[in-house]
């Protein structure tokens, strides 16, 4: 089967949305190399929603030029076919390490365990500190780390891949009210209470991911997606040591912490995560690096027999089948306002200067309203973000019932302040006319 310029050469696997494809096209070198095919369903493609997830997934992708970051190349379509294409990792994920663990009773040595997630923590790191043309950070939130997302090669490469539902601050929140977006079994307990996200949570499930790959138990009970998520809500889970006795404590301490239950005591980035695992595997004296991760992966995985020549970035020039615009929103040094129907918070912050300057270099003693009416149009412009779903029960580690919508903080127009100024003015008025009174008597 042929899409375009890519030959389909064997069906790798197939999930919910899409089928995936070993595929083979030719590069710039006219040399032929190898990538993956990701077939959306045409059934799907039909949703705008989950076309908008598609198209998120590779304007994000496409900024994240990381060695521990999958590449994601373009989204096509071709005879009434949608596809992504993408970076082919030929030696499986770490779902897989877990699953032959499982039937072996065996769980991943805490050296190689650390170095593994150590690796990706780097790439969701750089993921974290994304900013946009200017130097502005874009926060952005993978949300779906687990251990399908967490691939490997055969050359020792550990790779984050789908960023499908990842979301930055400066992109609408197209989630409705009440839908967690995520897997169930990782999600941080923020997530679950579907508050506002940030790095943290990412974190959180990072550190899920560790704990399982060294216990070989699951982190959150899962007889029911009901039950496993009042217990993400409530952080409850049994510590290491419950479970092994012989757990390293310098280790439980870091992932403990990674998986406070309270996000301000967590670490604050995931480099800051991989330093303290770096710092356990030193005391320690552990010293896994990638030839002994490559040792333990040919064990543990179908390791491939043939290694094949890879597509990466710059061997592909851009596909006239693409439906991506040359300029994305994140291509873009300017915000598509039609579209995103988005005012950011600098933006808010320019009018308000322009609108003072006008107002102070006319005389225009009225430029306090204009200042409000901007303020006021700017942020009723803004999309309302989804409120946090409603507690069953109230905990005493987080008020779950706070506001979770940040705004910018208030402004105090100029009438305010003369308005204070003639007020301090006539107390000393006052104040002088009482003592000259009383001086006079």
């Amino acid at each position: 089967m042929k899409l375009g310029d890519y030959n389909l050469i064997q069906k790798i696997a197939v999930g919910g949305v899409a089928e995936i494809y070993l595929a083979k096209v030719r590069t710039v070198s006219n040399t032929e190399k190898y990538l993956i095919c990701k077939c959306l369903k045409q059934s799907l493609t039909q949703d705008n929603d989950f076309l908008n997830s598609i198209i998120n997934e590779v304007q994000c992708c496409r900024r994240l030029n990381h060695p521990n970051i999958i590449q994601v190349f373009d989204l096509c379509s071709y005879d009434e076919h949608a596809f992504l294409t993408m970076e082919y990792m030929d030696a499986g994920d770490m779902c897989q390490i877990l699953r032959k663990n499982a039937e072996k009773q065996e769980t991943v040595p805490y050296d190689i365990a650390c170095y593994a997630i150590g690796q990706a923590a780097l790439g969701l790191h750089f993921a974290h500190e994304l900013t946009d043309a200017k130097g502005n950070p874009l926060n952005l939130v993978h949300r779906d780390i687990s251990p399908e997302n967490i691939l490997f090669n055969s050359a020792g490469d550990i790779k984050i891949a789908d960023f499908g539902i990842a979301k930055t601050s400066n992109m609408p929140d197209i989630t409705p009210d009440g839908e967690i977006k995520g897997k169930f079994n990782y999600m941080s307990p923020e997530q679950a209470w579907g508050d506002k996200l940030d790095r943290r949570s990412d974190l959180f499930s990072l550190a899920i991911v560790l704990y399982e790959i060294t216990l070989g138990v699951s982190f959150y009970p899962e007889d029911s997606i009901d039950n496993t998520i009042q217990c993400a809500r409530v952080g409850m889970f049994k510590k290491p040591h419950e479970i092994r006795p012989d757990y390293p404590a310098e280790l439980e301490e870091v992932i403990l912490m990674a998986l406070d239950l309270d996000k301000q005591l967590r670490y604050k980035t995931v480099i800051d995560f991989k330093l303290a695992l770096d710092n356990v595997a030193s005391l320690m004296d552990w010293h896994a690096d990638r030839q002994q991760w490559l040792n333990y992966l040919k064990k543990h995985v179908d390791f491939p027999a043939t290694i094949l020549p890879c597509v990466h970035v710059g061997d592909i020039e851009r596909d006239e089948n693409s439906i991506l615009k040359p300029s994305t929103i994140y291509d873009n040094d300017e915000e598509d306002l039609e579209r995103t129907n988005q005012i950011s918070d600098s933006e808010i912050d320019e009018l308000l200067r322009a609108a003072v300057e006008r107002s102070q270099s006319s005389e225009n003693l009225q430029h306090a309203a204009v200042e409000e009416s901007i303020k006021a149009a700017a942020i009723e412009s803004r999309p309302c973000m989804p409120p946090a779903l409603p507690p069953p029960f109230v905990q005493k580690e987080i008020d779950h019932n706070a506001e979770t919508i940040e705004m910018p903080p208030a402004r105090r127009s100029n009438r305010k302040i003369f308005v204070c100024a003639g007020v301090c003015l006539v107390v000393i008025a006052v104040a002088l006319l009482v003592y000259w009174v009383s001086n006079d008597s």
